[in-house]
């Protein structure tokens, strides 16, 4: 029979959410360094064009434009599903800066650094999760050894 201070503090709570949290924010440090990988891309090599907004669609609850632009070597780029800052109207103008080497690669507006506020996220909740599963270890050492305690 398990002490009664076991059913009271399950260790298994603390570790288990915390495993979960643990993973969610590696997987948000991940994205944000692939973003922060992006950004710097676009900082070191992006090349500005202005691009325009050729369609409206609306997907759910949000509003995405088809936008075109032509490139440094002429080729005309045509992205779909972008999310666009601030009104979207057919024959709005935008400056995009993209990636000369891979089009598909770009941003609307200024190369920011928005990524960082995702990479501060996903360390807090990784470390929120980190201490979650120690603690839950913690009350597992501490049961298992009042189990000890009380079998001697």
């Amino acid at each position: 029979m398990s002490p009664p201070d076991a059913r009271r503090n399950p260790w298994w709570l603390p570790f288990t959410l915390g495993t979960l949290l643990l993973a969610i924010g590696v997987g948000v440090l991940v994205a944000g360094l692939g973003s922060a990988r992006q950004q710097q891309v676009l900082t070191e090599r992006g090349v500005p064009a202005d691009a325009v907004v050729t369609s409206v669609d609306q997907d759910g609850r949000s509003l995405e434009a088809t936008l075109e632009w032509t490139a440094s070597t002429g080729r005309r780029i045509v992205e779909a599903g972008v999310q666009v800052d601030g009104p979207i109207v057919v024959g709005r103008h935008l400056t995009v800066i993209y990636d000369p080497r891979h089009p598909g690669v770009f941003v609307t507006g200024d190369v920011g650094d928005g990524y960082l506020a995702v990479l501060g996220l996903g360390a807090l909740v990784a470390l929120a999760g980190g201490a979650a599963v120690l603690r839950g270890l913690w009350a597992r050492r501490r049961q298992a050894r009042q189990r000890v305690l009380e079998t001697s």
